[in-house]
């Protein structure tokens, strides 16, 4: 060591010492006895200092971090990403005392024991893509933490991980990806999204890696973040599974891929377009081997149920299933052909895609690129002498005209329909073009719904509500009992989120003498609500505030599906 770092080691050590004392953790007698201690061993003095017990590892830390201007974390009670988590093992935290925290924009916190260590932040910048900033933590938190975090959860590396560290290796050595690595990659995501009971996979280029998120209940998360370099063998490798065109980098691109992973047979809707840092890719995943639910198991309130069961057994009219994308109108409508009896009745179906596979249950695929678009699937279907027909959806005047006209010659018309709420779906026909006179001799009701998280049950617990919280549930804090909130703590079963599995809030709005003179007027939404209110029309809202009092949901995911 040379004269110039050992002057600097000195100032070090003087500034730390005054920094101790300044902030009273030691005393001047227990720092004049740790600086004799410490140039007899050599060793820095915050590490003589820890050893002699006058002050603590996690102390030293906030002092040494506030003296360089480093933040510090308390590693322990830190908000943690699970998917940079899921990237390292225990292993390689213990080795290297290091933990990623969390990615803000360009930049992967990690705290660190020694956030000077230059050469584990290259290591962990070549990992995950992303320019380190350090955070100073301890030893022996860090060392807790790794103990606690993959012991009682379970955390092991992702063999996708390993899969790509392989493909990098490839790339790094200036050789042919092999084929089959890449294969096994994609594989490994989609069996992994599979476990985790996504219905998406989003493969997301960024301008430094490459960002896989799933969507689980309706709320995506980052699930895998990959080095730069897989981006484009694993776009390629989705092209060919799909049949797409893989020198076309300029256009979008859709294609569809079959997959067998043991018992699940998926179909996989493939859509690429084109984005600044490459081409972004959704897979949306389609269980054909799934089992269509029980109306109970979607959460059906009674006041929904029982005309649900009442209307799809209607001998005509047209009844339609309301919502925007992802709120299961699909499966709604699949659990009501359930109630009809396919064995006595002609049932047969316009979709997009085929969900679900039903027996006797005639099912057609619309193919818009060779003109088998909704409505000349639904005039064909018109002809092939059916009782029951299921639309996927209306999205067009043209559609909208033949499903009325068919409800009106003696057909039961199932189908979605866009919009924000069940009685919205009355000026939304207008708008589209259907008289109001034959709006209300053909539709015999609206159903809208939203799909909702609901609360793990395996790390639940239950507080006291809130005056807030008592007065969204309209209740009076200073006059009405508390309600128990249920929650989820976050574990290994629900990902962390607290929430496992999903259920849903309804409305179902019955036209009344009251509410079709309302539409002939074309009146608003607004003033059509009122209308159906005085009839005893219940809002999703209120259906929310049910489960929430129910323990089945929070406050939390009722306002943000409804927004209100």
């Amino acid at each position: 060591m040379d004269g110039r770092a050992r002057t600097e080691d000195i100032v070090a050590t003087k500034r730390l010492g005054e920094r101790i004392l300044e902030a009273r953790l030691i005393t001047p007698q227990q720092l004049e006895m740790a600086l004799a201690e410490q140039q007899r061993t050599r060793e820095r003095l915050g590490t003589t200092l820890v050893r002699l017990g006058f002050v603590s590892a996690q102390d030293l830390a906030k002092a040494l971090a506030q003296e360089y201007q480093i933040p510090y974390v308390s590693l322990l009670s830190a908000d943690v990403d699970r998917t940079l988590l899921a990237r390292v093992d225990k292993d390689f935290i213990i080795k290297h005392l290091a933990v990623p925290i969390q990615v803000v924009g360009d930049q992967l916190y990690v705290a660190m024991a020694d956030p000077y260590d230059v050469e584990v932040m290259d290591l962990i910048y070549e990992r995950f893509g992303y320019y380190v900033e350090p955070i100073w933590s301890t030893e022996q938190e860090i060392t807790e933490y790794a103990e606690q975090h993959f012991t009682a959860q379970g955390v092991v590396e992702s063999p996708v991980d390993n899969t790509v560290q392989q493909v990098v290796e490839d790339l790094r050595r200036g050789k042919e990806v092999r084929e089959g690595l890449v294969a096994n990659l994609v594989n490994q995501v989609i069996r992994e999204a599979i476990k985790a009971g996504a219905t998406d996979i989003h493969v997301e280029p960024e301008e430094r890696l490459l960002r896989i998120r799933l969507r689980v209940d309706g709320v995506l998360s980052t699930a895998f973040l990959l080095p730069k370099d897989v981006e484009a063998p694993v776009t390629s490798r989705i092209k060919i599974i799909s049949r797409l065109d893989i020198a076309e980098r300029r256009l979008p691109q859709d294609g569809r891929v079959q997959f067998r992973d043991g018992s699940t047979d998926l179909d996989i809707r493939v859509s690429l377009i084109p984005t600044d840092f490459g081409e972004n890719t959704v897979m949306r995943l389609l269980n054909k081997s799934g089992a269509i639910p029980s109306l109970e198991g979607l959460g059906f309130p009674q006041h929904v149920l029982e005309p649900f069961k009442r209307l799809v057994k209607s001998p005509h009219g047209v009844f339609l299933v309301t919502g925007p994308t992802g709120s299961g109108k699909s499966t709604t409508l699949y659990t009501g052909l359930r109630e009809v009896d396919a064995m006595a009745m002609k049932v047969a179906t316009i979709e997009d895609p085929i969900e679900y596979r039903m027996p006797l249950v005639r099912q057609s695929q619309v193919l818009p690129a060779v003109g088998f678009d909704f409505a000349s699937g639904l005039r064909a279907l018109l002809r092939q002498d059916p009782d029951v027909i299921l639309v996927g959806e209306i999205r067009d005047l043209e559609t909208a005209e033949i499903a009325v006209r068919a409800s009106m010659t003696g057909h039961l018309v199932l189908s979605s329909l866009h919009t924000n709420s069940a009685i919205g779906a009355f000026p939304r026909l207008i708008d589209m073009g259907i008289d109001p006179f034959l709006i209300n001799s053909s539709l015999i009701a609206v159903q809208a719904q939203r799909l909702v998280r609901r609360v793990c049950t395996a790390c639940e617990f239950v507080k006291e509500s809130s005056n807030e919280e008592m007065q969204w549930l309209g209740l009076d804090p200073s006059r009405d009992a508390r309600i128990p909130m249920h929650r989820g703590q976050g574990c290994a079963k629900c990902l962390q989120t607290g929430y496992k599995g999903r259920t849903g809030i309804y409305e179902l709005a019955e036209p009344t003498d009251d509410l079709r003179a309302g539409v002939l007027r074309k009146e608003s939404e607004a003033a059509l609500t009122a209308i159906a209110r005085k009839s005893g029309f219940r809002s999703m809202r209120e259906d929310g505030v049910s489960k929430v009092r129910q323990g089945l949901t929070t406050i939390e995911e009722i306002l943000r599906v409804l927004k209100d």
